[in-house]
């Protein structure tokens, strides 16, 4: 997953990409737990072939609001205008923290 603090593009792509020229393509993980989402998030891991992610620090009111109405994993588009090759399954852990 790129950092959080890494706001361009071109930063959030090479973090993406580096551990795969390292160690391969078949010892990555498949699924992440991204710190900083934005709409490039579900566009760039759909891209680099994640094929979901979890997450679980979201606004308090958004995740209550997701848990009472049972919608906890979605799918996440980052634009409409964007295939749906460019979108990612996205689950919201149910607790605040990472033990769910």
């Amino acid at each position: 997953m790129h950092d959080e603090a890494v706001t361009r593009i071109d930063g959030q792509i090479l973090q993406l990409t580096e551990p795969w020229n390292l160690l391969g393509q078949s010892q990555c993980p498949r699924l992440v737990d991204p710190c900083g989402v934005s709409a490039t998030t579900p566009i760039l891991f759909a891209l680099e072939g994640f094929n979901a992610h979890v997450i679980s620090r979201i606004d308090y009111d958004l995740k209550e609001a997701m848990q009472d109405n049972q919608q906890l994993q979605f799918v996440w588009r980052g634009s409409r205008s964007l295939s749906a090759q460019q979108e990612i399954f996205t689950h919201v852990l149910d607790q605040f923290g990472y033990c769910s």
